[in-house]
């Protein structure tokens, strides 16, 4: 689908290889990402390159990751931690002598010395999980939010009244709705891990006018993003000058493939990195007092 719309709307395509599931990626939707070693085991880029890809086609400014639990076969964060808001994460717990007792102590604890992009501390909140169940292992943290609901998998287990209970305190005014994962938990996971979304049935809405704008810029970046050598073709719809600028991540000018481009009609710009560290960098193109910036993420 990706790649028909961007022929049919005759847009940009970006493209990344990196191997990441749902079920392994949290962020606090301040700039921060969460997830469990799995994903150093699933690529072949380095700890820097992962984050600068997730960086550029996620926006976040730091990616936390965490030692996955022994014995659970998916590798994935959402069987032991779950944000349950922007400053708050749930773990899981085992007691003494289960082998991820001690680890799971040490991951709530690294939450709590982390703070979010506002600069506040997380909170975090225990949940017993029960114990794994012919080397399968069983989270109440895989849960799913839906507006005001949480739908939380049950297990048949004394601990469910516990977990009940716990997300019930820790987050008042919600309505918790239970699901026996007794059976799917053993083929892939339980809600969250089942759970692309939840559609609403069909809604009456009001009447849409569709608009036709021409914007007075289109542009197509070609080359590998991340790369280190780009070719910015642009589409220009004005007799304003068009500046075009990278910028690095303090903010500074590092490039100026063309300074002023004037004139009606399709351009191309080579542009070349290749001397430049790697890391995000920003590609702005301004139209008069209008601009566009694209993320480039440096490769060599």
């Amino acid at each position: 689908m990706p790649w028909h719309l961007a022929h049919v709307w005759n847009i940009p395509l970006y493209i990344s290889d990196l191997v990441h599931t749902g079920g392994n990626f949290m962020v606090d939707g301040l700039g921060a990402g969460f997830a469990s070693n799995l994903i150093y085991q699933e690529n072949s880029y380095t700890p820097q390159e992962i984050e600068s890809i997730l960086g550029a086609y996620m926006g976040m400014d730091t990616l936390y990751i965490f030692q996955r639990i022994s014995g659970e076969y998916t590798g994935h964060i959402d069987m032991w931690g779950k944000l349950l808001d922007d400053h708050t994460a749930m773990i899981a717990y085992y007691p003494p002598g289960d082998p991820n007792h001690n680890l799971l102590n040490q991951h709530a604890q690294t939450f709590a010395n982390i703070k979010n992009g506002a600069g506040v501390y997380f909170d975090t909140v225990r949940i017993p999980s029960p114990p794994p169940y012919s080397g399968v292992y069983r989270s109440y943290t895989n849960s799913l939010f839906i507006n005001d609901k949480v739908l939380l998998p049950i297990y048949n287990h004394p601990y469910d009244a516990t977990a009940i209970q716990i997300y019930q305190q820790a987050m008042p005014g919600y309505d918790i709705r239970t699901f026996d994962c007794s059976d799917i938990i053993e083929s892939g996971g339980a809600v969250h891990c089942i759970t692309k979304l939840v559609a609403l049935p069909k809604q009456p809405g009001p009447e849409i006018a569709l608009f036709k704008f021409t914007p007075p810029l289109r542009y197509r970046l070609i080359g590998g993003n991340p790369g280190s050598s780009f070719l910015l073709q642009l589409s220009i719809d004005t007799q304003k000058p068009v500046v075009v600028t990278i910028i690095d991540c303090s903010g500074r000018i590092v490039r100026s493939p063309y300074s002023h481009i004037k004139g009606e009609g399709s351009h191309q710009i080579p542009i070349d990195l290749t001397d430049l560290p790697e890391g995000v960098y920003i590609l702005r193109v301004r139209v008069g007092s209008e601009s566009i910036t694209e993320k480039l993420v440096l490769i060599h």
